[in-house]
């Protein structure tokens, strides 16, 4: 019997705002480019649509409705920060509180 192996992958997925935190949908020129944008980076991701879920920060409740945006690459330093970047750069430019980003090694059979 083969033993499994791990290997250097990861995947890293990105909890992506489809709403300001006032409710207001993002405008759908703003979800594109940064889906270009991640895309162009590692030729390709994976998107599942329109996830709910509430959450609390200091005592005020948020709806929030998310696609999961799921990369499938390197586990690498240089990922990582990427990964981190992109964090900072989406709070900003989608005017959110937090943006989640949860990264899975990746062990294949």
């Amino acid at each position: 019997m083969k033993e499994a192996s791990t290997s250097n992958l990861a995947e890293y997925v990105v909890y992506f705002p489809l709403c300001y935190n006032n409710g207001s949908r993002i405008e759908d020129e703003k979800i594109e480019a940064c889906m270009e944008q991640i895309a162009a980076r590692f030729k390709g991701y994976t998107r599942q649509k329109a996830s709910e879920g509430i959450w609390i920060s200091k005592n005020k409740k948020y709806h929030d409705l998310i696609d999961k945006i799921e990369v499938l690459t390197y586990d690498t330093t240089e990922n990582d920060d990427y990964f981190r970047r992109l964090a900072e750069f989406l709070k900003k430019t989608l005017r959110q509180k937090e943006i989640f980003i949860k990264k899975i090694k990746v062990e294949r059979l």
